[in-house]
């Protein structure tokens, strides 16, 4: 699906809580799609950070699969307060015009039983859902996404896993974190919830791809 409204662009120019829902939904059908079809490149990979690097070729696997569709995507995206969402998705059109404003970001992280920081898929210094709710990343965003490079174990498997952090996060602070922020199922598909701090909420999509079978050698 190809969202091309030009009536839309004055609206979404300079603000980004005016996205259409059809532009949104084009942008994760888009990575639904694609998504499966991402192979790693290990020899060009940099052992000092693997994320990043998973998240380069990602954002540029993205970019080369586009065709008509009226966006993009930008790897390691400045915001104004210094933080970094992975991959930000920017509007083709508003770019020419010097307009950097991301539409929709993109915090990644990896999954693997033996990372010490695994839990910063929801939370800690760098934690992805955490961000997203102090309203860090998808910052005045309605719609954002998680991706997860699952290395080791099942897609049920991470999915209990994930609950139960936040049911552990939960329990040490009521007041942030709530049963709502929970991951959920609907169509085969990984949505979670959330209430910022300044009480706007965000839906993330989560889209995982098993990279456990890819060669590595």
């Amino acid at each position: 699906m190809i969202c091309n409204s030009k009536k839309k662009m004055s609206e979404i120019e300079g603000s980004n809580n005016l996205v259409p829902d059809g532009l949104i939904q084009s942008i994760k059908n888009y990575i639904s799609i694609h998504i499966k079809n991402f192979k790693i490149n290990y020899e060009q990979i940099s052992e000092t950070d693997i994320e990043q690097s998973y998240n380069n070729q990602l954002s540029s696997f993205f970019n080369a699969n586009l065709s008509n569709e009226i966006f993009q995507f930008q790897h390691e995206y400045q915001r104004e307060n210094s933080r970094k969402p992975d991959i930000a998705v920017l509007i083709k059109e508003l770019v020419l015009k010097s307009d950097y404003l991301s539409i929709f970001d993109i915090e990644c992280k990896r999954l693997n039983t033996k990372l010490s920081h695994v839990k910063q898929y929801v939370s800690e210094e760098t934690g992805g859902i955490e961000r997203f709710k102090k309203n860090l990343h998808g910052t005045d965003l309605s719609h954002s996404a998680m991706i997860a490079y699952v290395e080791t174990e099942t897609f049920d498997f991470w999915f209990q896993k994930i609950n139960s952090w936040i049911d552990k996060e939960i329990t040490k602070d009521n007041s942030f974190w709530n049963e709502t922020d929970y991951l959920f199922k609907n169509n085969n598909k990984l949505y979670s919830k959330h209430l910022r701090h300044n009480k706007t909420a965000i839906e993330l999509q989560h889209f995982w791809i098993d990279i456990s079978k890819q060669d590595s050698n």
